[in-house]
């Protein structure tokens, strides 16, 4: 669900959990330049999304569900960038969130903190056991000579190039 634009998911939750809500929210788009619309339907469908998933109506959406939503997007490696995260801004466009609430989600992002070598690789769907320490071993002993973004960066080409992990992950999917 997190992963592509469902088209017909907003218009429900329009007509059926919050028609004053998203009116407000279509106000908004339709008052911002046309090029934007394609973020407003985005953003409107990850509105939505967290409706379906918390209940209330958008006005009970708090500050802590956007986070929370914005580290699921992260942890499915949803793409997007500012289309991603436009949703919080558009809420607080809306007066949702009380004064004091950061004034982009981005500023939840630097608490994260880094990933273990374990978790870096863990975010893939590895089957093969065997495959997935051979990783970590080869991430362990590259770790000394490579700042955080390069190990990260290594963990996904060693992941998604290897054919026999991706061969492997497949071959288990397909038994199980």
């Amino acid at each position: 669900m997190l992963t592509r634009t469902h088209k017909h998911l907003a218009p429900v939750m329009a007509e059926v959990r919050d028609p004053e809500g998203f009116t407000r929210l279509a106000q908004l788009a339709e008052s911002g330049p046309a090029s934007a619309r394609g973020e407003a339907t985005m953003a409107a469908t990850r509105i939505a999304m967290l409706l379906t998933c918390k209940g209330g109506s958008i006005a009970s959406i708090t500050v802590g569900d956007c986070v929370e939503l914005v580290d699921t997007l992260r942890r499915v490696h949803v793409r997007g960038g500012q289309r991603k995260v436009d949703f919080y801004l558009r809420l607080q466009a809306l007066g949702v969130f009380p004064d004091d609430a950061p004034a982009t989600i981005r500023a939840f992002g630097l608490a994260v903190g880094r990933l273990s070598i374990e978790e870096l690789v863990d975010r893939y769907p590895i089957r093969c056991r065997a495959v997935r320490d051979l990783i970590v071993d080869y991430l362990r002993e590259r770790q000394p000579a490579l700042d955080y973004t390069s190990l990260d960066a290594v963990s996904r080409t060693s992941i998604w190039t290897s054919p026999i992990g991706l061969r492997k992950s497949r071959a288990a999917g397909r038994r199980g």
